[in-house]
């Protein structure tokens, strides 16, 4: 499952199989970069943000901060982003469930626990 978090802060599901690289490009809007997450998830973001200076995502950061504590202050993200769930782990805090309600705080017009009861589903089936 990933989202697209963009710099204004709209979060747009993408899709439940993980991305292709045409779908990561379009939605980072170029060449990508892979930050790997210790929880197994991946941040995608646009490998020349900063330098192609693109806007500043706050909120992209604030998550991949959260997550990864040891990157505070040490770096930032840049333009529109793609969180993929890859952990499916239920012990782990940053699973589908989980990620999916810390997301869906920055969009409140999306429906969390449809959210869930469907990733709940994909999950039985896997």
């Amino acid at each position: 499952m990933w989202y697209t978090l963009s710099y204004n802060g709209i979060v747009k599901e993408g899709g439940v199989n993980s991305p292709t690289l045409s779908q990561l490009q379009e939605a980072c809007g170029g060449y990508v970069q892979q930050v790997q997450l210790p929880s197994g998830n991946i941040i995608w973001c646009n490998e020349e943000g900063k330098i192609l200076d693109l806007p500043y995502n706050e909120q992209a950061t604030s998550l991949w901060w959260d997550i990864d504590p040891k990157m505070t202050m040490r770096d930032t993200l840049h333009g529109n982003i793609v969180f993929e769930y890859t952990a499916l782990d239920g012990k782990n805090p940053y699973s589908r469930k989980a990620g999916s309600r810390f997301l869906m705080q920055y969009d409140t017009s999306v429906d969390v626990n449809k959210m869930e009861d469907v990733i709940a589903k994909l999950m039985e089936e896997e």
